[in-house]
């Protein structure tokens, strides 16, 4: 049953979309408030205080046990998992996650969540900081997280968290930046795969809880298998066809490289596999695998007596084309909805309502904010996502813009509103070269509209019917362009500080030719 959140549209807020310069400047500022929350622990409220709190509505600590404690939190982000895969959605394929949907439906799911960037190291920078890429210096899957952006774990453990992550992605390396506020960081990514990470990083996991969990902690999985080539789970033996396929089939070329319109790309191609249904059965199939895992997950933690006082965060870091926009089995280039709606979905028995969806859009970069403010901490200076963590109260959630923006060399971007999405091609300028991106480059900007209610799939530009929509929406937009550098127009995936292992890595993921 949907919550019945009502959509107000707002005005953007004028602090927000700050830049990165001055970002830099609020730097120290930033770092001395982070170190506020070392308090934190310390405060316990009585069952009384919690009681009264939540029927004010109020969001203040909403997020903290009912005797005032800190929860441990079990960050839960699944590689390339598209939003309308997960079954609690309803707009997908059906029973590919029976153990997130009942995770779901005993916590609140939000179903329109969008994310800043469809690549793995500008989502994630965005999770852990509440900032969009440009504010954030993490614009790709080169960048480093670095500069005096404070991270999610170092604030967790300044108010006296014990944080742990086990990373399935190769891109989200300690050397990246990523594991800034950790006190124990691995990464479980298998080179060459053909087996499954999620079982060996879950596996992993539940040593760590059983052995060398103190609470409060926080423990972040990056699960990894459903990101291709999808050839890591025993299920990714199904046969190659699936009912309830909605797109397409046709046999697709394989590409020399890593990108292209209407091609199998390099690293995703499996010998003796050409047709597009197969490479959905199974990436479909990863997903399935990678949903056991988390139900493995959720199990040891009940079994641990451990399930009442933790708050699990489950969300992706961005979505996958399986053929939409001639565009398959990749993501990084566009910011359709395929490779931007993700799942988003709290649980903490009895402080988060159980069986509830919210319907108004929110994006990846509202999660530091709303774990802040329900925990009861303050937030950094600099934070463009918001606290939602009072819709857990029964507040009804404003619509506000949401942006995100595309990692790669066509550098196109998206605002959305409600209902209502403007997708930004900017022309790329000249000379523009010869290379496997010149399907993708624009030789004249380009602005489009789209009603996802009416469209959800993005295949009807409807600008011309709604001129007013379309110049409000592009006011936002370029001004939160401008702010953010965006367009970019990278003409070489920079490699630099990139070793030759890491490279190689990067390839066989799809992030470099």
């Amino acid at each position: 049953m949907l919550s019945q959140s009502r959509s107000r549209p707002v005005a953007p807020d004028p602090t927000a979309g700050l830049g990165w310069i001055r970002f830099a400047a609020l730097g120290v500022v930033v770092v001395s408030l982070s170190f506020a929350v070392r308090a934190g622990p310390g405060a316990v409220r009585p069952d009384e205080a919690a009681r009264a709190e939540r029927a004010t509505g109020s969001a203040r600590a909403l997020l903290r046990l009912a005797d005032g404690r800190l929860p441990n939190i079990l960050l839960l982000s699944i590689d390339t998992l598209r939003g309308d895969h997960v079954g609690y959605d309803e707009s997908g394929p059906r029973d590919l996650t029976p153990s997130i949907d009942a995770l779901a439906k005993q916590g609140t799911a939000f179903l329109a969540v969008t994310t800043p960037a469809p690549a793995t190291r500008p989502s994630v920078a965005a999770l852990f900081t509440g900032t969009y890429p440009g504010t954030n210096p993490v614009y790709n899957n080169t960048s480093r997280l670095t500069g005096p952006v404070p991270t999610l774990a170092e604030i967790l453990r300044r108010a006296g968290y014990h944080t742990a992550a086990l990373v399935g992605n190769s891109t989200l390396r300690s050397e990246n930046g990523f594991a800034r506020g950790f006190d124990t960081y691995e990464s479980v990514f298998v080179a060459g795969r053909r087996v499954s990470i999620d079982s060996g990083a879950v596996a992993r996991a539940e040593e760590w809880l059983r052995n060398a969990a103190r609470p409060p902690w926080l423990l972040w999985l990056h699960l990894m298998d459903p990101h291709g080539p999808y050839d890591s789970a025993p299920a990714s033996e199904l046969p190659p066809h699936e009912d309830g396929d909605r797109l397409p089939d046709r046999i697709l070329p394989r590409a020399p490289v890593n990108v292209g319109l209407g091609v199998i790309p390099r690293y995703q191609a499996i010998a003796g596999v050409k047709r597009a249904s197969a490479y959905r059965a199974r990436y479909r199939a990863e997903v399935r695998h990678t949903d056991a895992q988390v139900g493995r997950l959720l199990a040891t933690l009940a079994e641990l007596g451990l399930e009442d006082d933790t708050l699990v965060v489950l969300t992706a870091d961005h979505g996958e084309g399986l053929g939409e926009h001639d565009y398959y089995f990749q993501h990084g280039w566009f910011p359709y909805e395929h490779s931007v709606h993700v799942p988003l979905l709290f649980r903490l028995p009895g402080r988060v309502p159980a069986d509830e969806k919210e319907e108004v859009p929110l994006s990846v970069a509202d999660v530091l904010p709303t774990l802040l403010g329900g925990l009861g901490m303050p937030r950094p200076v600099v934070v463009e996502g918001r606290d939602v963590s009072s819709v857990f109260a029964g507040a009804d959630l404003d619509e506000i813009p949401l942006y995100t923006v595309s990692i790669l060399k066509n550098q196109m971007s998206a605002v959305r509103l409600g209902k209502w999405k403007l997708v930004h091609t900017p022309a790329f300028p000249p000379p523009v070269p010869d290379d496997p991106w010149k399907d993708v480059y624009a030789r004249e900007e380009r602005f489009a509209l789209y009603d996802l209610e009416a469209d959800p799939e993005e295949a009807a530009d409807v600008s011309s019917e709604h001129p007013e929509q379309t110049a409000r929406l592009r006011e936002l937009l370029l001004a939160w362009e401008k702010e953010h550098g965006v367009p970019r127009h990278h003409r070489e995936v920079a490699e630099t500080g990139v070793d030759p292992a890491t490279a190689e890595n990067l390839r066989a993921l799809g992030y470099l030719d």
